[in-house]
């Protein structure tokens, strides 16, 4: 199916494979990648859910979502792209701060939701984003809202636990 020639089979053989079979990663996030070229709308969410979820195993995206994360006219997928090159690097910088606070301020909802999450998951590294949080504590979806008032207590830890990581615990 990676094969296949229609394009609106490719990207979602190439997101299922990569989620189902976790040794060939990489060969699904190559598929994504070159399915990208493509610029049918579909694939942009399925490339950051895979990207996001195999993340080290996405390793040969992460020129494309810096690039992404450069360009003006892709502000709309900054937060998901912010949160895969993190996923996949697991290094904090402003740029992904800045493409995660974009997301949560512009994105569609189901982005924001992903959004919302990574912070949480991220924690105290993401400090950058927490006027956005604020704000989305009001957002009119109670999912938004519930979500940004995790993700902003989990921001706010004062210690150094990870919300994901029970290894921590006391």
């Amino acid at each position: 199916m990676l094969a296949d020639p229609s394009l609106i089979v490719r990207p979602w053989a190439a997101f299922a494979f990569g989620l189902v079979a976790p040794d060939y990663a990489e060969t699904a996030v190559a598929s994504m990648i070159e399915q990208r070229k493509t610029n049918l709308s579909w694939t942009g969410d399925n490339a950051f859910i895979l990207y996001q979820t195999v993340g080290p195993k996405a390793k040969a995206a992460v020129p494309a979502l810096e690039a992404e994360l450069a360009d003006p006219k892709m502000a709309m997928s900054y937060g998901d792209a912010a949160a895969a090159l993190w996923r996949i690097t697991g290094k904090m910088s402003q740029k992904i701060t800045d493409g995660l606070n974009t997301g949560l301020r512009i994105g569609v909802q189901r982005a924001q939701i992903r959004c919302l999450r990574i912070v949480k998951e991220i924690g105290p590294a993401t400090a950058g984003t927490i006027p956005e949080l604020q704000r989305m504590t009001n957002h009119p979806l109670i999912l938004i809202r519930q979500l940004a008032m995790e993700a902003l207590k989990s921001v706010e830890r004062t210690d150094n636990r990870s919300p994901t990581n029970h290894l921590n615990a006391p």
